[in-house]
């Protein structure tokens, strides 16, 4: 209800006012009145109307000392001057301070409401203007987040040349310039497989998203399944190790709060230059990797991969004569979970962690690749290699291997030869999965309250796993989609029909008609009656 506040200096005239007009049934809240300026801006300070009707001559605080001073405070408040002089000076000054009437003395309670519930009017439509603005803004927020992570992939992979990367970041507002770069990954992931775990583990990475957000030495990524990505800025080397350190007690402290949630993080090497990036992001994922070799809840520093005991111990002892005493645990692990930027760093901790003597042996080194031969094979089978029989996927194990240089190129080939069948594998499930979430959006479209929740739910996802995964599947949110299969719908029943735009609302999903307008001149680019007098064939797409 649009609120008002009458400041009138005549007793009279302000009771007449006041008690003359039925501001509830004219839908008004009358708020409060004063019968001066310096009492009434205390109470209009406080009240906050969204009308202030003054007199100009009061005592102590006239009408326009007074206006400056709310217009100066409170922008959006109409004003309404009532003054018993017409000299041009007075509105002149008025027209200058931003009131929006000026009316001379005497006027009526009726001519007086007649002006307001103008005035009224237009702060509805503005009023409905901006909820309309930030309910869009709201549901392009996901929109965004994917322009975000597309263009840190450009990035971290040196996918664009450096005037494009600078121009593409000022678009998303994101101030990338600075003397030093760094990059941290982290990623959050339930202690045990429960529903209650992972509601946890997403309220932990919320909690980092809106933590790091607000810091303007960080820049965030969010990763999907592979958790979160910061770009550190800093003046110097110093600063960014400063700010390492920081970031890294801010998710330690974070997890604290959440011992249902496991965390791990890397960190890479410092650049200083906006296009060697992609050096620290390597780095980053090398300290990254180590996961699997050592204790969870950790974060861990490039520089200290060399000197850190792996799992709290020691380099493996190891009997090159007992084949058992190699397992497929953490191969076999890292086949599951692993990324293939990360099988550089994994391949190199994996053959530390076996020992640098035992590599030097010809026997071990072909026992090593033998069992890493079979711990991939068992995987491929277990994932269901459809192309080809697993074991025609995967090659041979070389009759010998040189030394251990040629020992990590044949793992590095195997695990990417792994790793990119378990991708088409996952590919090909959501493919179906999001094809079938396609089909459910087209079939029920039309309908009020269809959501991300309800679609995730026909596919057997949960929505945060959902919301990713079609992004990338499709090329554009959830919203961007729905919005634009409803919006199709729109432009069919325009052309063909003659159903009004607050009769198509509904039909499309939409309860509000101006909401449907809103978004429709956004999408399309004009508003439903135009598109209707044009035709579709100069309206763009």
């Amino acid at each position: 209800m649009i609120s008002v506040f009458l400041v009138e200096d005549e007793f009279l005239i302000r009771k007449s006012i006041k008690e003359n007009i039925d501001w509830k049934q004219e839908g008004f809240s009358f708020v409060g009145e004063a019968g001066d300026g310096e009492l009434a801006l205390p109470l209009i300070k406080e009240k906050k109307p969204n009308i202030l009707i003054t007199d100009v001559k009061m005592p102590f605080m006239d009408g326009l000392e007074l206006a400056t001073l709310v217009k100066r405070d409170f922008p959006q408040t109409r004003i309404v001057i009532l003054s018993g002089f017409r000299e041009f000076e007075y509105a002149k000054k008025a027209i200058s301070i931003g009131v929006t009437e000026f009316l001379s003395k005497p006027i009526s309670s009726q001519q007086l409401l007649q002006v307001i519930k103008k005035i009224k009017l237009q702060i509805e439509e503005e009023q409905e203007e901006e909820t309309l603005r930030k309910m869009y803004l709201e549901e392009m927020k996901s929109k965004f987040a994917l322009e975000r992570n597309l263009f840190l992939t450009k990035v971290l992979e040196r996918r664009t040349n450096l005037p494009e990367l600078i121009k593409e970041a000022e678009k998303l507002g994101l101030d990338m310039i600075a003397p030093m770069y760094n990059v941290m990954l982290c990623r959050f992931r339930p202690a045990e497989d429960t529903p209650e775990n992972w509601e946890k583990t997403q309220q932990a990475t919320d909690r980092a998203v809106f933590l790091f957000s607000g810091d303007h030495r960080v820049i965030l990524f969010e990763r999907g399944f592979e958790g979160i990505a910061l770009v550190l800025k800093g003046s110097s080397e110093t600063e960014l190790d400063t700010i390492a350190d920081d970031t890294a007690a801010a998710i330690r402290a974070i997890c604290r709060n959440y011992p249902q949630v496991e965390y791990f993080g890397g960190v890479g090497h410092s650049v200083n230059r906006l296009s060697e990036l992609h050096n620290s992001y390597q780095s980053a994922n090398k300290a990254f990797a180590t996961r699997f070799f050592t204790t969870k809840n950790q974060i861990i520093f490039h520089d200290d991969v060399k000197t850190m005991k792996l799992a709290g111990e020691q380099t493996q002892e190891i009997k090159i004569d007992d084949p058992k005493t190699l397992s497929w645990g953490t191969i076999e692990v890292f086949l599951m979970t692993g990324m293939r930027e990360e099988i550089p760093g994994f391949v190199e901790e994996y053959l530390e962690s076996l020992g640098p003597e035992n590599c030097d042996v010809d026997s071990f080194r072909l026992h090593v690749a033998m069992n890493a031969y079979f711990c991939a094979l068992a995987y491929a089978e277990k994932i269901a290699i459809q192309q080809k029989k697993p074991a025609d996927a995967l090659g041979t194990v070389p009759a010998s291997i040189p030394d251990k240089t040629g020992l990590g190129r044949y793992l590095e080939h195997l695990l990417h030869t792994v790793l990119s069948e378990r991708e088409k594998q996952q590919s090909r499930r959501y493919s179906l999965q999001i094809a079938k979430a396609r089909e459910y959006i087209l079939a029920h479209a039309k309908e009020y309250g269809l959501s991300l929740n309800t679609v995730a739910q026909q596919v057997n996802m949960s929505p945060n796993y959902f919301s990713t995964v079609f992004s990338q599947e499709v090329g554009k949110t959830f919203i961007e989609f729905l919005t634009e299969t409803r919006m199709d719908i729109a432009k069919e029943l325009l052309r063909t029909t003659t159903m009004r735009s607050s009769e198509i609302a509904p039909e499309i999903g939409y309860q509000d008609p101006h909401y449907f307008g809103f978004l429709f001149k956004k999408i399309v680019g004009c508003s439903p009656k135009e598109y209707r007098q044009r035709g579709a064939w100069d309206v763009r797409p």
